[in-house]
Protein backbone atom coordinates (compact mmCIF):
# COMPACT_ATOMS: atom_id res chain seq x y z
CA UNK A 1 0.00 0.00 0.00
CA UNK A 2 1.20 3.54 -0.85
CA UNK A 3 1.92 5.95 2.54
CA UNK A 4 0.64 9.24 2.59
CA UNK A 5 4.10 10.63 2.13
CA UNK A 6 3.78 9.16 -1.47
CA UNK A 7 -0.02 9.83 -2.02
CA UNK A 8 0.68 13.50 -1.06
CA UNK A 9 3.62 13.47 -3.69
CA UNK A 10 1.93 12.38 -6.53
CA UNK A 11 -1.11 14.07 -6.01
CA UNK A 12 1.01 17.39 -5.86
CA UNK A 13 2.96 16.22 -9.22
CA UNK A 14 -0.19 15.96 -10.73
CA UNK A 15 -2.03 19.18 -9.60
CA UNK A 16 1.53 20.75 -10.68
CA UNK A 17 1.03 19.34 -14.23
CA UNK A 18 -2.55 20.33 -14.55
CA UNK A 19 -1.62 23.93 -13.76
CA UNK A 20 0.77 23.73 -16.45
CA UNK A 21 -1.36 22.44 -18.84
CA UNK A 22 -4.13 25.27 -17.84
CA UNK A 23 -1.59 27.68 -18.57
CA UNK A 24 -1.21 26.58 -21.80
CA UNK A 25 -4.81 26.79 -22.25
CA UNK A 26 -5.10 29.96 -21.47
CA UNK A 27 -1.69 31.26 -23.68
CA UNK A 28 -3.61 29.42 -26.60
CA UNK A 29 -7.02 31.64 -25.72
CA UNK A 30 -4.86 34.45 -25.24
CA UNK A 31 -3.29 34.07 -29.12
CA UNK A 32 -6.68 33.47 -30.23
CA UNK A 33 -7.35 36.67 -28.89
CA UNK A 34 -4.83 38.69 -31.04
CA UNK A 35 -5.17 36.87 -33.71
CA UNK A 36 -9.31 37.80 -33.84
CA UNK A 37 -8.62 41.39 -32.86
CA UNK A 38 -6.24 42.01 -35.93
CA UNK A 39 -7.84 39.85 -38.32
CA UNK A 40 -5.29 37.49 -38.80
CA UNK A 41 -7.12 34.56 -40.36
CA UNK A 42 -4.03 31.94 -40.61
CA UNK A 43 -3.03 33.12 -36.97
CA UNK A 44 -6.91 32.65 -36.15
CA UNK A 45 -7.01 28.99 -37.83
CA UNK A 46 -3.43 27.92 -35.52
CA UNK A 47 -4.59 29.45 -32.40
CA UNK A 48 -7.57 27.46 -32.70
CA UNK A 49 -5.85 24.28 -33.14
CA UNK A 50 -3.63 24.80 -30.45
CA UNK A 51 -6.26 25.74 -27.89
CA UNK A 52 -7.74 22.41 -28.82
CA UNK A 53 -5.00 20.80 -28.23
CA UNK A 54 -4.25 22.43 -24.90
CA UNK A 55 -7.62 22.01 -23.91
CA UNK A 56 -7.40 17.86 -24.55
CA UNK A 57 -4.34 18.04 -22.32
CA UNK A 58 -5.52 19.43 -19.58
CA UNK A 59 -8.55 17.20 -19.63
CA UNK A 60 -6.31 14.31 -19.53
CA UNK A 61 -4.15 16.37 -16.39
CA UNK A 62 -7.42 17.13 -14.77
CA UNK A 63 -8.21 12.94 -14.76
CA UNK A 64 -4.91 12.09 -13.32
CA UNK A 65 -5.13 14.76 -11.06
CA UNK A 66 -8.50 13.82 -9.77
CA UNK A 67 -7.46 10.07 -9.01
CA UNK A 68 -3.72 10.81 -7.96
CA UNK A 69 -5.12 10.01 -4.24
CA UNK A 70 -4.98 6.63 -3.72
CA UNK A 71 -7.26 6.43 -0.50
CA UNK A 72 -10.60 6.50 -0.12
CA UNK A 73 -12.46 7.86 3.02
CA UNK A 74 -12.39 4.93 4.98
CA UNK A 75 -9.21 3.78 3.98
CA UNK A 76 -7.49 6.91 5.28
CA UNK A 77 -8.94 6.73 8.63
CA UNK A 78 -7.79 2.67 8.75
CA UNK A 79 -4.13 4.16 7.39
CA UNK A 80 -4.03 7.13 10.01
CA UNK A 81 -5.42 4.80 12.75
CA UNK A 82 -2.83 1.79 12.08
CA UNK A 83 0.14 2.74 9.75
CA UNK A 84 0.52 6.75 9.73
CA UNK A 85 2.75 6.64 12.93
CA UNK A 86 5.15 4.10 11.83
CA UNK A 87 5.34 6.48 8.58
CA UNK A 88 5.86 9.80 10.20
CA UNK A 89 8.61 8.09 12.02
CA UNK A 90 10.68 6.87 9.05
CA UNK A 91 10.40 10.03 7.87
CA UNK A 92 11.49 12.30 10.01
CA UNK A 93 14.52 9.57 10.81
CA UNK A 94 15.28 10.52 7.49
CA UNK A 95 15.60 13.71 8.49
CA UNK A 96 17.50 13.05 11.47
CA UNK A 97 15.02 13.75 14.23
CA UNK A 98 14.13 10.85 16.18
CA UNK A 99 10.45 10.51 17.08
CA UNK A 100 9.66 8.19 20.18
CA UNK A 101 6.52 6.12 20.69
CA UNK A 102 4.62 6.05 24.30
CA UNK A 103 1.34 5.71 25.40
CA UNK A 104 -0.04 6.38 22.13
CA UNK A 105 1.67 9.30 21.90
CA UNK A 106 4.62 10.46 19.33
CA UNK A 107 7.51 12.13 21.12
CA UNK A 108 10.09 14.68 19.50
CA UNK A 109 11.26 16.73 22.32
CA UNK A 110 9.56 19.43 22.97
CA UNK A 111 6.84 17.79 21.02
CA UNK A 112 4.07 15.44 21.49
CA UNK A 113 2.26 14.80 18.38
CA UNK A 114 -1.60 12.79 18.93
CA UNK A 115 -2.84 11.38 15.60
CA UNK A 116 -6.32 11.48 15.45
CA UNK A 117 -7.62 9.36 13.23
CA UNK A 118 -11.42 10.67 12.58
CA UNK A 119 -10.85 14.30 12.03
CA UNK A 120 -7.97 13.64 9.59
CA UNK A 121 -5.27 15.38 11.72
CA UNK A 122 -2.88 15.17 14.50
CA UNK A 123 -2.61 17.18 17.70
CA UNK A 124 0.96 18.81 18.21
CA UNK A 125 0.93 19.62 21.85
CA UNK A 126 -2.51 21.79 22.29
CA UNK A 127 -2.75 22.55 18.86
CA UNK A 128 -5.04 20.41 16.16
CA UNK A 129 -3.18 20.46 12.78
CA UNK A 130 -4.83 19.02 9.66
CA UNK A 131 -2.03 18.93 7.74
CA UNK A 132 -0.58 15.15 8.07
CA UNK A 133 1.39 15.07 5.03
CA UNK A 134 4.60 13.51 6.87
CA UNK A 135 7.28 15.22 5.44
CA UNK A 136 5.73 18.59 6.44
CA UNK A 137 5.23 17.23 9.89
CA UNK A 138 8.28 16.34 10.27
CA UNK A 139 9.58 20.21 9.33
CA UNK A 140 7.43 21.52 11.85
CA UNK A 141 8.93 19.30 14.69
CA UNK A 142 12.11 20.01 13.71
CA UNK A 143 11.15 23.76 13.91
CA UNK A 144 9.89 23.25 17.16
CA UNK A 145 12.67 21.44 18.31
CA UNK A 146 15.01 25.23 17.23
CA UNK A 147 12.47 27.42 18.87
CA UNK A 148 13.03 29.10 22.16
CA UNK A 149 11.40 27.27 25.07
CA UNK A 150 8.01 28.90 25.65
CA UNK A 151 7.01 27.45 28.64
CA UNK A 152 7.45 29.05 31.59
CA UNK A 153 8.57 26.46 34.63
CA UNK A 154 8.68 29.48 37.12
CA UNK A 155 4.70 29.02 37.02
CA UNK A 156 4.74 25.46 36.86
CA UNK A 157 7.17 24.56 39.53
CA UNK A 158 4.78 27.26 41.91
CA UNK A 159 1.68 24.96 40.54
CA UNK A 160 3.10 21.83 41.05
CA UNK A 161 4.00 23.23 45.29
CA UNK A 162 0.42 24.59 45.59
CA UNK A 163 -0.94 21.22 44.69
CA UNK A 164 1.40 20.13 47.06
CA UNK A 165 0.51 22.21 49.69
CA UNK A 166 -3.10 21.14 49.14
CA UNK A 167 -2.50 17.70 49.13
CA UNK A 168 -0.27 17.04 52.64
CA UNK A 169 -2.07 19.54 54.46
CA UNK A 170 -1.61 22.71 56.41
CA UNK A 171 -0.06 21.00 59.45
CA UNK A 172 2.84 19.32 57.25
CA UNK A 173 3.13 22.44 55.11
CA UNK A 174 4.06 23.82 58.45
CA UNK A 175 6.57 21.41 59.73
CA UNK A 176 8.48 22.40 56.42
CA UNK A 177 10.31 25.36 58.18
CA UNK A 178 13.56 25.15 58.96
CA UNK A 179 15.00 23.23 55.74
CA UNK A 180 12.48 19.52 56.65
CA UNK A 181 11.45 17.90 54.29
CA UNK A 182 7.92 17.07 53.82
CA UNK A 183 6.34 13.78 52.82
CA UNK A 184 6.64 12.29 49.72
CA UNK A 185 3.55 12.32 47.02
CA UNK A 186 2.89 10.53 44.02
CA UNK A 187 2.89 12.83 41.19
CA UNK A 188 -0.36 10.58 40.12
CA UNK A 189 -1.91 12.23 42.39
CA UNK A 190 -0.94 15.77 41.89
CA UNK A 191 -1.58 15.29 37.89
CA UNK A 192 -5.32 13.67 38.96
CA UNK A 193 -5.64 17.78 40.72
CA UNK A 194 -3.77 19.17 37.73
CA UNK A 195 -6.02 17.01 35.30
CA UNK A 196 -9.46 17.29 37.58
CA UNK A 197 -11.63 19.50 35.99
CA UNK A 198 -14.06 17.91 32.89
CA UNK A 199 -12.02 16.99 30.31
CA UNK A 200 -8.99 18.38 30.94
CA UNK A 201 -7.42 14.96 31.11
CA UNK A 202 -7.78 15.19 27.27
CA UNK A 203 -5.86 18.28 27.06
CA UNK A 204 -3.34 17.68 29.23
CA UNK A 205 -2.08 13.90 29.33
CA UNK A 206 -0.21 12.57 31.88
CA UNK A 207 2.47 12.30 28.81
CA UNK A 208 2.26 16.60 28.43
CA UNK A 209 2.64 16.43 32.34
CA UNK A 210 5.86 14.23 32.33
CA UNK A 211 7.58 16.39 29.61
CA UNK A 212 6.64 19.77 31.80
CA UNK A 213 8.41 17.55 35.31
CA UNK A 214 11.02 17.00 32.59
CA UNK A 215 11.72 20.78 31.41
CA UNK A 216 11.53 22.15 34.71
CA UNK A 217 14.11 19.48 36.27
CA UNK A 218 16.56 20.19 33.21
CA UNK A 219 15.93 23.53 33.17
CA UNK A 220 15.29 25.02 36.73
CA UNK A 221 14.27 26.74 38.83
CA UNK A 222 14.73 24.30 42.02
CA UNK A 223 13.26 26.67 44.58
CA UNK A 224 9.42 28.16 44.55
CA UNK A 225 9.92 32.13 45.28
CA UNK A 226 9.45 31.63 49.08
CA UNK A 227 12.44 29.37 48.75
CA UNK A 228 10.84 25.85 48.90
CA UNK A 229 12.87 23.50 47.34
CA UNK A 230 11.22 20.49 45.15
CA UNK A 231 12.69 17.12 45.20
CA UNK A 232 11.79 14.61 41.69
CA UNK A 233 11.92 10.67 43.41
CA UNK A 234 12.07 7.93 40.55
CA UNK A 235 10.61 4.50 40.21
CA UNK A 236 10.16 1.84 37.66
CA UNK A 237 6.77 1.09 37.65
CA UNK A 238 5.76 4.68 37.73
CA UNK A 239 2.71 6.00 34.97
CA UNK A 240 4.76 9.25 34.91
CA UNK A 241 7.06 9.24 32.34
CA UNK A 242 8.70 11.37 29.21
CA UNK A 243 10.90 9.98 26.69
CA UNK A 244 14.38 12.66 26.31
CA UNK A 245 15.64 13.19 23.10
CA UNK A 246 18.24 10.44 22.99
CA UNK A 247 15.78 8.35 23.53
CA UNK A 248 16.17 7.86 27.63
CA UNK A 249 12.80 7.03 29.51
CA UNK A 250 12.80 9.51 32.46
CA UNK A 251 10.36 8.66 35.08
CA UNK A 252 8.83 10.32 38.07
CA UNK A 253 7.59 8.79 40.56
CA UNK A 254 7.17 11.23 43.75
CA UNK A 255 7.81 14.62 44.84
CA UNK A 256 9.05 16.56 47.98
CA UNK A 257 9.49 20.02 49.14
CA UNK A 258 11.35 21.70 51.82
CA UNK A 259 12.96 24.48 53.74
CA UNK A 260 11.78 28.02 52.72
CA UNK A 261 9.91 31.06 54.42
Amino acid sequence: MAGFEQGFADTERAAALTAKSAADVAKAAKALERAAKTGTIAAVRKAQGDLSSALGVLRQEVANATGAWPFQPEGEESYLKDNFAAELRQVAAARGLDIHEQDGRLIAPPSIVRVLPGSRAVRIDRKQVSAVRPSHLAGLLVDNQKKPARFNTRLFLEAVHNVYQDLIGEQSARSLMGGKRGPAVPFTKIYDMFASLPGASREYSRTEFARDLYRLETEGPQETRRGKRIYFHSGRQSPISFVDRDGHTITYHSVEFSGGE
